[in-house]
């Protein structure tokens, strides 16, 4: 199999991400938004083409807005189950369906079978009927149109033992039964990359083995529900960066990054194609969320660059910029953001490290809003909102947030509608922030 290098092919068309950070015991998964922003009034200080990150002068962190964004913050229903670590979690344009995970136990995690589906419009939740898979935690879960589809993951046959997982079902929400996927052409593993194309649901990479044996894959298979039927990816190029691979849909691609490089996938030609090297490198997960125009990398702790919080990629240029921090916005390191894609911003939460925290600090802010075409930010804080754990959902008219307040506490729920509109808005389904150990 040839793999197209940047000079080799043209311009591509706009692209529209999915979203996945993959991580030891992780997996996240983003729908694609619509839409295109307005380009930046001075694209000099924002576009960076292949520029190594020690030939820039570091900035400082830039000023928030005086004032969070108009919104108004409401208190969700308490679901059904218990804090829950790596669950599948998907948005189907309707509800959050939330499946599996783990509960923390002392020095491992048990790993759950059962699952809840919550409805925003009217604040409620239901179970989910009992499925044929056994308990299991960090799968790879995507929403594939009518169903969701969940194969893989990291079962238990002891306490504190787990054994990588092989197979998969799909769940119909409207006639709420599961249904068994017939056999994957892969071993099994945990926190693999994992995107709907509109017709196939791909599963690339994630981790095998255990934390003192954890090795990375390297390989991928697409599914079909339609036919029930898998066929194996070509050979990828090299991937060896310092991060745990996180994946996006283009709309036409599949888009791999490792912190350090990004390659993509190209279903209609069967090929692999290597990108630009990004400005910037971390050697931990991130959030990675399309923006209608880019695909934003966001939570990087890079020390020579304290002005920076992440890297953004424009397809239709074929170049990186640096997304840069905010003045308040806690570093990443030892925690880790979460985000997703809301109309023409992105809401993103940020976990801080050391968590939890001392009693009476709030060490994060809450909520913030990240306009990419001005590359402005505006804190939205929630009192009482910071935790462990974090799933945050965009639906389209509000941002869906859950969080852990302390370990072995049931999960707090909270949205946020904007008060002015977020134009451009789609359904998006949860960008978790992956986690590096259990």
């Amino acid at each position: 199999m040839e793999w197209e290098r940047p000079e080799q092919r043209g311009r591509r068309g706009p692209v529209a991400w999915v979203t996945l950070a993959a991580a030891a015991f992780a997996v996240v998964a983003v729908s694609a938004l619509g839409g295109r922003p307005a380009q930046p009034a001075s694209e000099s200080d924002l576009l960076i083409e292949h520029t190594p990150a020690d030939r820039r002068r570091p900035a400082a962190p830039i000023e928030t807005p005086t004032g969070p964004p108009a919104g108004r913050w409401r208190s969700l229903e308490a679901g059904p189950l218990p804090h829950r670590r790596f669950p599948a979690t998907v948005w189907t344009g309707r509800e959050v369906l939330v499946w599996g995970g783990a509960e923390p136990r002392s020095g491992y995690l048990d790993a759950s079978a059962d699952g809840a589906a919550y409805d925003p419009a009217v604040d409620g939740w239901r179970t989910l009927p009992a499925g044929p898979l056994a308990p299991r935690f960090a799968p790879a879960a995507v929403w594939a149109g009518d169903r969701m589809v969940v194969w893989g993951g990291l079962g238990q046959s002891t306490p504190g033992v787990a054994t990588e997982l092989v197979d998969g079902a799909s769940y119909d929400p409207e006639g709420d039964v599961w249904r068994v996927l017939s056999p994957a052409p892969l071993p099994g593993r945990f926190g693999a990359v994992v995107t709907w194309t509109g017709e196939e649901a791909i599963v690339w990479g994630g981790s095998g083995g255990t934390p003192s044996t954890l090795r990375r894959l390297r390989d991928g298979a697409a599914y079909d529900p339609a036919a029930d039927r898998w066929r194996r990816l070509p050979g990828a190029p090299a991937v060896d960066g310092p991060a745990p691979v996180a994946g996006a849909w283009s709309g036409t691609e599949l888009v791999v990054w490792d912190g350090r490089n990004a390659i993509a996938y190209d279903p209609s030609r069967n090929s692999w194609r290597v990108l630009p090297p990004a400005p910037l490198s971390d050697d931990a997960a991130a959030a990675v969320v399309w923006t209608g125009d880019e695909v934003a990398v966001l939570g990087l702790d890079v020390p020579n660059r304290p002005d920076a919080y992440g890297v953004a990629y424009n397809p239709n240029a074929d170049r990186w910029r640096i997304v840069r921090r905010p003045r308040g916005l806690p570093w990443r390191v030892g925690g880790g953001a979460t985000a997703t894609a809301a109309g023409r911003a992105v809401a993103l939460w940020q976990q801080p490290s050391g968590f939890p925290p001392p009693p009476g600090r709030d060490p994060t802010p809450g909520m913030w809003l990240w306009r990419p075409d001005a590359d402005t930010w505006a804190a939205s804080p929630r009192p009482g909102a910071s935790g462990m754990d974090p799933n945050i959902v965009w639906t389209g008219r509000e941002v869906l947030l859950w969080t852990t307040p302390r370990p072995h506490t049931p999960p707090a729920g909270h949205g946020w509608s904007p008060t002015s509109t977020l134009s451009g808005s789609g359904p998006q389904a949860p960008a978790r922030r992956p986690f590096l150990s259990p």
